[in-house]
């Protein structure tokens, strides 16, 4: 990159002319593709840490809403599964919240909802 940079800043190197064509060319570029990820971006990391630290408490509370903690496992290959095909199925975030026992969740749970509540108050 130092090399590139040294290049584009002296019009006399060889190589100038080439990285200066390679940093212009946008034929890669898309405009629509460019919003549409742009908005999805915004959407995951809101400009205001409020907005983000609101979504991710929201989320959480969504992913771990409906957690059995007495769900069957059984034993295949060593490692204990769900019975249920559809609790398998599910994906290791939620996973790692089942596994985390319902005393940590619903402390957390609290938490997240008293913390959620303080920051619609703002």
């Amino acid at each position: 990159m130092k090399e590139e940079l040294k290049a584009l800043k002296d019009p006399k190197d060889p190589k100038h002319q080439t990285y200066r064509e390679q940093a212009g060319d946008m034929s890669g570029f898309d405009s629509e593709n460019y919003q549409m990820h742009l908005k999805e971006f915004e959407k995951n990391f809101p400009p205001a840490a409020s907005q983000l630290i609101r979504n991710r408490l929201q989320a959480f509370l969504h992913l771990t809403q409906d957690i059995n903690f007495n769900a069957a496992l059984i034993e295949k290959n060593g490692k204990k599964v769900f019975a249920d095909p559809k609790l398998e199925a599910k994906d290791a975030l939620w996973k790692r919240c089942f596994r985390a026992g319902p005393e940590t969740i619903n402390a957390a749970r609290k938490f997240a909802q008293e913390w959620l509540a303080s920051l619609k108050m703002n």
